[in-house]
């Protein structure tokens, strides 16, 4: 680096991919993979119909289940300028979720009236940037001298839920293309005081009492 501005200048980059047990659930809330239990099935007891104690289903079993896989790649650069008077790294990541783990809504109907299912599916990006940069406003002669130093963090993240496997979108909490612990729901309005009924903004920005999935995610 002689006869420039530079004191240091180094590119680093990484790949590689871990296992992930600090699983993110629907609502954003952060819970540790817990599941040893969750590859069996469970029955409860208690009055059924006409009052008379029988069983009904408490939860599925998924024999598949496992830890998520976080896929991340880095680039980055440190840098050191005039006398190491500003000093600095940047960095560009994407890291990518695989075999997400949340609560997966099947039809009560067929499973005994359970709602959701843990399962693996689906996956998430997160990519973005992260500075840092020191500079000595001033910067004493002497080793024990004062120093005043201005220090910058800053860093930019973009999230998007790229798949939710077969199950599809989870009304009104996560989406494809949204990001984890979103809502996405359609405008609410008031009631119509012909007939008491909720008014909702529809896709178009029309008044409407029939919400569908495609108007909420307006």
């Amino acid at each position: 680096m002689e006869d420039s501005v530079f004191d240091q200048l180094k590119l680093r980059a990484s790949y590689g991919t871990t296992g992930n047990q600090r699983i993110i659930a629907v609502a954003g809330q952060f819970a540790y993979f817990a599941a040893p239990d969750l590859t069996e099935n469970f029955f409860n007891t208690g009055g059924q119909y006409g009052g008379v104690n029988g069983l009904t289903v408490g939860q599925i079993g998924n024999n598949d289940l496992k830890w998520e896989t976080i896929v991340q790649a880095n680039i980055g650069l440190d840098f050191a300028l005039f006398n190491n008077r500003l000093r600095g790294a940047f960095d560009v990541y994407e890291r990518t979720t695989e075999d997400l783990f949340f609560g997966t809504p099947i039809a009560p109907s067929l499973n005994g009236g359970v709602t959701n299912l843990s399962a693996n599916v689906g996956e998430l990006k997160n990519s973005g940037f992260d500075l840092e940069l020191h500079y000595d406003l001033f910067k004493s002669k002497e080793e024990d001298g004062l120093n005043v130093t201005l220090n910058l963090v800053g860093n930019y993240n973009k999230q998007e839920i790229i798949s939710l496997g077969a199950g599809g979108d989870v009304p009104l909490t996560i989406r494809e293309g949204g990001v984890i612990g979103e809502l996405f729901v359609a405008p609410y309005m008031g009631v119509n005081p012909a007939n008491g009924n909720m008014l909702f903004l529809d896709i178009d920005g029309n008044l409407t009492e029939d919400i569908t999935t495609n108007d909420q995610r307006a």
